[in-house]
C-alpha cells in the first residue's frame, strides 16, 4: 500500500509476522558503506554473495566497501567487479583499538558522504560506531554472524560503547538474536533484528554436470556412498565427532567414503584421528576449493556436525543442491531444517546419534533421498534467496534512514 504525505516523497508500508515498518523513500541515491575487519584471500568477508551487492546497487543504493586491514595481496572479487574498495591498513595485525586506523576511518567517512554504515562482526563495529559518531553518519548497523560473540568481559565492556551508537543490531538467526540479548541485559530487545542470510540458489541448483562426472573430475570413487561436509577445519565445526561417527558407519557400509572440503588448523589432527580409527584411506581432504557446486554434486549426503552455528550457509548451499542433509540441532540450524521432511537433526557432540542418522540415509531408498533433497531445495528457493534478502535489507535501510530524518518509523523483531 502506498501512502502519499506532504513530505514530497513516497511512503511504503511493510508487514511481516514480527514487523511493521513505514519507510520514506527519497528519489536520490542512498550512500552505503559496508565495513569488515580484514580482507582474506578468496573471501570478500561480507555476507551473502555478489548478487546481493549487484541487486542493492540496482535499487536506490551506492555501495562502497571498507576493510580495517588486509591479510592477502590476492585480487578482491569486489574490486574485480568494479566496486569501490578501501583498505585502511595493509597488514592484519591490529590492536583492540588502534588510533591511526580509527582516524583513517573517520577521515574516509568525512571525505565520502555516507548515509548508512553497515558493520560486520565485532571489531569492525567497534571502529565503525566510534568513527560514525565522530563523522556524523546518521545510521549505523552492527551485523552479528555467530553465537557466543559477547561472552568475554572485554566484549561486554566494548558492547556498552557500541550499543549506544548503533541504530540496530542485525542477527543472522533468531538463535543469534536471543544470544545477543541474553548476554547484554541492558540492550533493549527491540533494537536487535533478525535477517537471515541468503545464497545464490541458481549457482547450486543448476549445475549442469552428473554425479559420476563430478566424481571423475574430483578424483573421488565412483561406486562409493559419499558423505561430505564443507567448512573451515576448526573446533566449532565438530569434524572430530564426524570422524568418530564415520568410523562406526564403515563397520557396516564397506563402500562409505568421507570428504572434508575446507582448510584450517585442525587438518593434521583430523588426519591422525582418521588414521587411528582405520579410515584415513577412505577419507579425502580437498583443502580450500572454489568449485563447491561441483563438489556437492558428487556427494550422496551432506553433513554439518557443528557444535556452534549462527545459521549455516554451507547447509543452505547443500539443500539448494538437493542433497539429503544431516546437521546438529543447535544454533540457527533448526530455523532451516524445520521438520524431518527437509533433513535430519541430531544432538551435537554425539557420534552415536550422528552415525545412526548416516546409516538411515544409506538405508533409505534413492527415491526417498531424492524427495528430501527436492523439499530442501524448494525451501531454500522460497525462504533464503538473494531476492528475499535484498528486499529485507532495502526495507531496513530505508526505514532506518527515514526515522533519522524525523519521519515515523518502527523497526522491530524479524524482517
Amino acid at each position: 500500500m502506498l501512502y502519499e504525505r506532504h513530505y514530497g516523497v513516497s511512503c511504503k508500508k511493510y508487514h511481516s509476522s514480527k514487523v511493521m515498518a513505514v519507510a520514506v523513500v527519497s528519489k536520490g541515491k542512498i550512500n552505503v558503506a559496508w565495513l569488515s575487519q580484514r580482507y582474506i584471500e578468496g573471501d570478500s568477508c561480507f555476507p551473502g554473495n555478489t548478487q546481493v551487492m549487484d541487486k542493492l546497487s540496482e535499487q536506490n543504493f551506492n555501495l562502497a566497501f571498507i576493510y580495517l586491514g588486509k591479510s592477502s595481496s590476492a585480487p578482491n572479487i569486489l574490486e574485480t567487479l568494479g566496486y569501490k574498495v578501501t583498505y585502511l591498513r595493509q597488514s592484519r595485525a591490529m590492536k583492540v583499538l588502534d588510533s591511526v586506523t580509527l582516524w583513517k576511518l573517520i577521515r574516509y567517512l568525512r571525505d565520502n558522504p555516507t548515509d548508512i554504515l553497515h558493520c560486520h562482526r565485532h571489531k569492525a563495529t567497534l571502529y565503525g560506531s566510534l568513527a560514525a559518531w565522530v563523522a556524523g553518519v546518521p545510521v549505523v548497523f552492527a551485523h552479528v554472524h555467530g553465537l557466543k560473540r559477547t561472552r568475554t568481559i572485554l566484549r561486554r565492556f566494548t558492547n556498552r560503547i557500541i550499543h549506544n551508537k548503533v541504530t540496530n543490531i542485525i542477527a543472522v538467526s533468531d538463535a543469534v538474536r536471543e544470544d545477543v540479548i541474553a548476554f547484554n541485559p541492558s540492550l533493549p530487545r527491540e533494537k536487535v533484528l533478525t535477517i537471515r542470510n541468503s545464497i545464490d540458489v541458481d549457482k547450486f541448483s543448476h549445475v549442469r554436470i552428473g554425479k559420476q562426472e563430478a566424481r571423475t573430475m574430483l578424483g573421488l570413487p565412483k561406486e562409493s556412498f559419499i558423505f561430505g561436509t564443507v567448512g573451515r577445519l576448526v573446533p566449532t565445526k565438530g569434524q572430530s565427532y564426524l570422524i568418530d561417527a564415520f568410523a562406526r558407519v564403515r563397520r557396516s557400509v564397506s563402500n562409505a567414503h568421507l570428504v572434508f572440503v575446507g582448510e584450517g588448523p585442525l587438518e593434521s589432527i583430523l588426519r591422525h584421528q582418521a588414521a587411528d580409527l582405520g579410515c584415513l584411506d577412505v577419507t579425502t581432504f580437498t583443502g580450500q576449493r572454489n568449485d563447491i557446486p561441483i563438489l556437492l554434486r558428487a556427494f550422496d549426503c551432506f553433513l554439518l556436525p557443528s557444535i556452534a552455528e549462527g545459521l549455516g550457509l554451507s547447509l543452505l548451499e547443500a539443500m539448494a543442491a538437493s542433497l539429503p542433509c544431516i546437521a546438529s540441532n543447535i544454533g540457527g540450524i533448526p530455523e532451516i531444517i524445520i521438520n524431518e521432511t527437509l533433513g535430519h537433526l541430531v544432538p551435537a557432540k554425539d557420534p552415536e546419534a550422528l552415525a545412526e542418522a548416516m546409516m538411515n540415509c544409506v538405508d533409505a531408498s534413492e527415491d526417498a533421498r531424492h524427495e528430501m533433497g527436492r523439499a530442501a531445495s524448494d525451501l531454500v528457493k522460497t525462504s533464503f534467496s538473494t531476492d528475499i534478502y535484498v528486499k529485507r535489507i532495502q526495507q531496513l535501510y530505508e526505514t532506518a534512514l527515514s526515522e533519522k530524518k524525523g519521519k515515523s518509523c518502527l523497526i522491530t523483531g524479524s524482517l
